[in-house]
């Protein structure tokens, strides 16, 4: 959205959208927005400007990384100390296999190198077994090498990395934009998972971004409920669907799309849970 007048720019997308020659939905919806960022506000707004009809749905919290404290005292608030004491025990176990270093790539040249890590990285793991990993389809791989590419043209990107010797065992891609970081993919080395690489990398990264002047907050971009963001970030944001009719007499037709979206977000809820207790029952055999 245009920063010089997103008000204008809303009106004409809602304005385009609604053109009867068009036969479009008379319903928007706008998923997985952050209902107190400055979007969310900008839609409310249009839409009571133009006495349309705007349901919320599907309300969740975001692990989120907010804090004035620096990134000792913030994980030792934040974590269990037993927890805080655990992950201490495992960066020493595995630096004991050799020099461990957390690497950010930033510009150009260097994130050209670090996305055919992770690309690499991703691919080893669960979702290479999967056919789920981007390298495995070059129009995904295709995709991410040119977001990233360009988006590192801007200094809107990191990729940080966790190396044992050099060797990447543990990857994150994150986007950063008007103070905002966003993290993205991440990956690390199975056969080292015992180790937890993922998570501790994930903690540097939380005491990088926590020391970064220019980050005032990390969207972890991740589940409700994530076992690892929801344990290192105490900090949440409010998340939602915006269901959005696009004329004043879709009224109906919005509560009843927003109605449909919560049946169908609860319904693939309970599908997923019970796939998860067949896999647990499953693996007990």
């Amino acid at each position: 959205v245009d920063r010089d007048d997103p008000v204008g720019v809303v009106e004409d997308f809602f304005s385009m959208l609604s053109r009867p020659h068009l036969k479009l939905p008379k319903v928007f919806v706008l998923p997985d927005v952050r209902l107190d960022g400055p979007v969310a506000s900008l839609f409310a707004t249009v839409a009571e400007t133009r006495g349309l009809m705007l349901v919320t749905t599907g309300q969740t919290l975001r692990p989120a990384l907010e804090s004035e404290l620096d990134g000792d005292d913030y994980l030792k608030a934040s974590l269990r100390s037993h927890h805080y004491r655990e992950f201490r025990r495992l960066k020493r176990r595995l630096g004991d296999l050799g020099r461990l270093e957390h690497v950010v790539a930033r510009g150009p040249e260097d994130i050209r190198h670090a996305i055919e890590n992770f690309l690499t990285l991703e691919a080893a793991g669960w979702k290479g077994r999967e056919r789920t990993a981007m390298a495995i389809d070059r129009f995904r791989a295709a995709f991410a090498r040119e977001a990233v590419h360009r988006l590192a043209e801007q200094d809107m990107c990191r990729i940080h990395s966790l190396t044992l010797d050099g060797r990447t065992i543990a990857c994150l891609i994150v986007f950063v934009e008007a103070g905002i970081a966003y993290t993205w993919k991440t990956a690390y080395d199975e056969t080292l998972a015992s180790y937890s690489p993922g998570t501790l990398l994930m903690i540097e990264v939380t005491r990088q971004h926590l020391d970064d002047p220019n980050i005032m907050m990390t969207d972890s971009c991740a589940v409700p409920d994530h076992p690892v963001m929801s344990r290192l970030w105490a900090e949440h944001k409010p998340m939602g669907t915006l269901v959005i009719g696009l004329t004043p007499d879709a009224d109906r037709l919005t509560r009843q799309a927003a109605s449909q979206l919560h049946l169908y977000r609860e319904t693939r809820n309970m599908a997923r849970l019970l796939r998860n207790r067949m896999k647990s029952l499953l693996g007990r055999r």
